[in-house]
């Protein structure tokens, strides 16, 4: 797959030679190049690049599923913090929230269990492989449609008796969303808004979900 990681280069490009040579377990550092010009005047225009940007450009930088996405505050910079696994490693990327740099990045090789359960089929052991699930990119959209639009703050790829699922949290105005949404067919398990402290969850199966 094409890297991105294009300035500083050859500093790049020592760091990840360096873990393949040494077998060592994690590498790190930033990246100030810009990933896309036009994410440059999101800062002045107050419009964040989304998870779907983030996660695309998480994912041009290396190859697997995207396990988790949150939406986090680091002395007042807000950036999307990307966790992304293959049968070998997981990858961590800090990307800003405005203009899609990459801040940090990391790479650690997954342990002998981790791999035993990479192996089975996904991260949490189950038989379905990573490559057979939906994309981040489409539960984010399934879960904006759900909530009639907002900010998605956290995306978790999770395993509950066997169904793996997203759980994705969004925020919309004064209303708080949490979906499960089924990560093999895309359909939304459970649904619950949260407003004014009334927390209702939702079976999807029901039908009977008040829409706005």
């Amino acid at each position: 797959m094409k890297k991105l990681i294009l300035i500083p280069a050859t500093a790049g490009v020592l760091a990840f030679g360096g873990i393949v040579l040494a077998n060592t377990d994690s590498v790190t550092g930033p990246n100030t190049a810009n990933n896309n010009s036009e994410d440059t005047n999101n800062t002045s225009t107050g419009e964040m690049i989304g998870f779907e940007k983030a996660s695309s450009i998480a994912r041009a930088l290396s190859d697997g599923q995207v396990t988790d996405i949150e939406l986090s505050d680091d002395d007042g910079r807000k950036q999307y913090e990307v966790e992304i696994r293959d049968k070998d490693h997981e990858y961590d990327y800090e990307i800003d929230a405005f203009t899609g740099d990459v801040l940090e990045q990391d790479r650690d090789r997954l342990d002998d269990d981790d791999d035993r359960e990479m192996n089975q089929g996904g991260v949490d052991g189950t038989q379905a492989a990573p490559e057979d699930l939906i994309a981040a990119e489409e539960a984010s959209e399934i879960a904006l449609q759900q909530s009639n639009g907002g900010t998605i703050v956290e995306l978790d790829l999770d395993d509950d008796d066997g169904v793996k699922h997203y759980d994705v949290e969004v925020v919309n105005g004064d209303k708080e969303f949490e979906l499960e949404i089924n990560a093999e067919d895309g359909e939304v398990l459970k649904f619950e808004q949260d407003e004014n402290d009334d927390d209702d969850w939702v079976d999807n199966d029901d039908n009977d979900r008040d829409e706005d």
